[in-house]
């Protein structure tokens, strides 16, 4: 199991948890070079990918007539455009790639 996130300590806490199955690497899902790096990471200690969840989110107060636009795109890149860019660097490894796509 990878655990990808920001978070490196809390990453580092839970996959010592977890023991030889797992294993912390750090990555921002609006980094599509990053997600690609940590699949091979994973790829390379496991063999394989079976199933991915891209469960990255953000979210801010306010309404969208008054939000910094900085804010509101740093939004979509993580919890839409991090989606797709976690899915577009898993796929071409897993081995469900076929069932998903």
């Amino acid at each position: 199991m990878a655990l990808v996130g920001l978070e490196p300590d809390r990453l580092a806490a839970n996959a010592a948890k977890l023991g030889e199955r797992a294993i912390a690497l750090e990555a921002d899902v609006t980094d599509l070079s990053a997600l690609q790096r940590c699949v091979a990471q994973t790829v390379e200690r496991f063999g394989s990918i079976d199933v991915a969840v891209a469960n990255a989110g953000i979210a801010f107060t306010g309404t969208l007539a008054t939000a910094p636009v900085e804010q509101v795109e740093r939004t979509l890149a993580v919890n839409l455009l991090g989606v797709w860019r976690t899915d577009r660097a898993v796929s071409p490894r897993s081995s469900a790639a076929a069932a998903t796509c």
